[in-house]
């Protein structure tokens, strides 16, 4: 759920996640550019991305956002490093993780 300034929430679907930040697809939105700061929500955990890049997609009315984590809450960090390990196990079942991966709260 990425959030716009007023209380406009929009779904984004995850197309690709790391400790550091993701690549979003969205609804365009023209007030979204790159270097602005906004608040995200995965399930009932808070975070702050910065956009870094903006790109046009081929499905109509969407596009990229390549964003970066700037600040994150605790719970928010759990969430992402849990998926990302998930993922990680998932894409090569040779990977085990021996212990959390860990991403330090920007604040």
């Amino acid at each position: 759920m990425l959030s716009f300034g007023k209380p406009t929430e929009v779904e984004a679907q995850v197309l690709d996640l790391s400790v550091a930040g993701a690549l979003l697809m969205a609804p365009v939105n023209v007030k979204l550019r790159t270097g602005l700061r906004v608040p995200v929500r995965i399930g009932n955990s808070n975070g702050m991305v910065e956009v870094r890049n903006i790109r046009k997609s081929s499905v109509s009315g969407m596009a990229f956002y390549g964003v970066g984590f700037v600040r994150m809450s605790d719970r928010f960090t759990e969430n992402v490093n849990a998926v990302v390990a998930k993922l990680r196990t998932l894409n090569d079942p040779n990977i085990r993780i021996a212990q959390k991966s860990s991403v330090r709260n920007v604040k």
